[in-house]
């Protein structure tokens, strides 16, 4: 009797893609807080949210600096300051990172 040489070998399946796109209401994260650099109602647990990106500008919550001059770890040493400007210039954070925001939806305009 021969053994097969490649018995540990995983079997492929042919299983179907999941479309990404067809994502229901339950899979959204809930927001409550504003972003700290766009400002828009973004940011989920009450603004207490480490390491969340806010798809509308791609700040990512630092909840370790201290004010809005303090470099950013998070951030790519920007300032909350030098953000909110490029924002204001670009649409996000960096202008590279323009091609990956989304438009506010209207839940999400500050009151």
């Amino acid at each position: 009797m021969r053994e097969e040489k490649y018995e540990f070998l995983p079997t492929i399946m042919n299983h179907p893609v999941e479309d990404r796109q067809d994502r229901t209401a339950e899979n959204e994260v809930f927001a409550d807080a504003p972003c700290p650099c766009c400002g828009y109602i973004t940011v989920p647990n009450h603004g207490d949210a480490l390491a969340y990106i806010c798809p509308v500008c791609l700040w990512e919550v630092d909840l370790f600096i201290k004010s809005d001059k303090e470099p950013s770890d998070q951030n790519h040493g920007l300032t909350l300051e030098q953000g909110r400007k490029n924002f204001e210039r670009f649409g996000a954070v960096l202008s590279p990172l323009r091609k990956y925001c989304r438009e506010p939806r209207v839940e999400e305009m500050p009151r």
